[in-house]
């Protein structure tokens, strides 16, 4: 409610606490059992992934969705900066904030899988072990297979008596018993990436004093979810009272109002069947307006207003030189990359049905469903509906006469030779927008 004001205090806390709580965690966690197994795989490199289109339309679309590009808090945000903020430092500091945190939750991540991995092959092997010795005291199974008392290390001790086996014997007992194997486990997360959250919220109840895990990682949840959410509810706030004028007179009406609306259309979502159109919605669409978005905003920038003039007003702004390189990458780099991303998206989309994970009460077992043709009618509906601003303004400003490109460019010396000042760097730009449209 106090507006963009109270904004950086309250990031202070909602960026800086995950953070501290993560490395709480990785510490914790890393001298358990398992984990240096998990971190091995960061050694593993695997050549045919790297022809893998999938994998790298993937990557591609996460690192989208890490950067919050294509949603609009950046660009709100940065309407507020200093007039002669080094905006292109901050691009690249945020750039590397994210490498540094995601090559920091990598090993975390893998730790944690690690650990995992190697309590539930245990706990495998132990049953096993305690169904051998049923079977065989039952007489279905012979004494040869009775396996040792597992104690110290039950994974090797089980598998070790396993492979001493003769081939009819250990044939016999693999079909009683599931094979333990930790490497199985350790690769489910492949099949969702749901599965990490599910994964971790198991191995707290493991953790000794679980309850004060259990606490920070409520925290840890709480913090990431309030610092999205608030992000994203200034985004819609903050231009609905830059463009009315009302709503800039009553910023707690329009705060509450607005919370209230995104209350009630997030109760659609907590019914028994809500799960499905989120993962509908999260899985399938929201990827292709945030790439439509960002190509569109690339495209505005690099071509409608030019990358030359562009470059030329933020050298007159930092009175600083700017690598051309900038310009070239965001004239023809950039573009090219997020319109391969949208085209492989959509193929992929294409190419396989929209399914979803239910669970099938008569087999007590989770089943892949398809989606009805209606939910794709909805998707697609949806998309078309997020985009169509992008052409309606398009057609308003032609129909209207409203210019794309300002007539008058920044220049980066004044007519004496000597460098303009920041101040006055700042008018020539801003004259250079009023120019046209004033005089149509």
């Amino acid at each position: 409610m106090n507006g963009i004001k109270s904004f950086e205090k309250v990031l202070n806390v909602l960026v800086i606490l995950p953070y501290l709580i993560i490395f709480c965690f990785f510490f914790r966690t890393l001298p358990m059992e398992g984990t240096v197994y998990g971190l091995k795989h960061l050694l593993v490199l695997k050549v045919a992934s790297i022809y893998d289109t999938n994998m790298w339309s993937q990557a591609g679309v996460q690192v989208m969705l890490d950067m919050g590009l294509g949603f609009g808090p950046i660009v709100y945000l940065s309407s507020y900066m200093p007039d002669f903020n080094n905006c292109l430092g901050d691009a690249f500091l945020m750039v590397l904030i994210k490498m540094i945190t995601l090559l920091f939750f990598m090993p975390f991540i893998l730790s944690i899988l690690g650990f995992w991995a190697t309590i539930t092959t245990h706990r495998c092997c132990e049953k096993n072990a305690e169904k051998l010795k049923m079977l065989v005291a039952q007489g279905i199974l012979p004494p040869e297979v009775r396996p040792p008392t597992l104690t110290k290390n039950p994974t090797s001790t089980y598998n070790s008596w396993l492979d001493r086996l003769l081939p009819p014997l250990r044939s016999s007992v693999l079909s009683k018993v599931p094979e333990c194997n930790i490497q199985e486990h350790f690769l489910k997360i492949e099949e969702s990436p749901r599965f990490v959250f599910l994964t971790f919220t198991e191995v707290i109840s493991l953790l000794p004093g679980s309850f004060f895990w259990t606490v920070l990682f409520f925290l840890l949840l709480l913090s990431l979810s309030l610092c999205a959410m608030v992000t994203f509810m200034l985004g819609i706030i903050t231009p609905l009272q830059d463009t009315f004028p009302f709503f800039r007179r009553q910023p707690r009406i329009l705060t509450v109002g607005a919370s209230v609306l995104m209350f009630l259309c997030g109760l659609f979502f907590i019914q028994p069947s809500g799960i499905y159109y989120y993962w509908l919605l999260s899985e399938y669409w929201i990827v292709l307006p945030i790439l439509s978005i960002a190509l569109c905003e690339n495209l505005a920038v690099a071509w409608a207003y030019r990358a030359k003039r562009f470059l030329a007003d933020m050298m007159a702004l930092l009175s600083l030189p700017i690598c051309p390189i900038c310009g070239w990458a965001w004239c023809y780099v950039s573009p090219v990359v997020l319109l391969g991303l949208l085209i492989a998206v959509f193929i992929q989309l294409g190419m396989r049905p929209l399914t979803y994970t239910a669970w099938n009460s008569s087999t007590s077992k989770e089943t892949v469903q398809q989606y009805p043709m209606w939910a794709l009618i909805l998707t697609v509906g949806l998309y078309v509906i997020v985009l169509i601003p992008i052409p309606a303004y398009i057609a308003y400003c032609l129909t209207l006469g409203i210019p794309f490109r300002p007539t008058a460019s920044p220049k980066l010396s004044s007519g004496s030779g000597q460098p303009l000042t920041k101040k006055k760097a700042s008018e020539d730009i801003s004259q250079g927008y009023k120019t046209k449209s004033s005089s149509a």
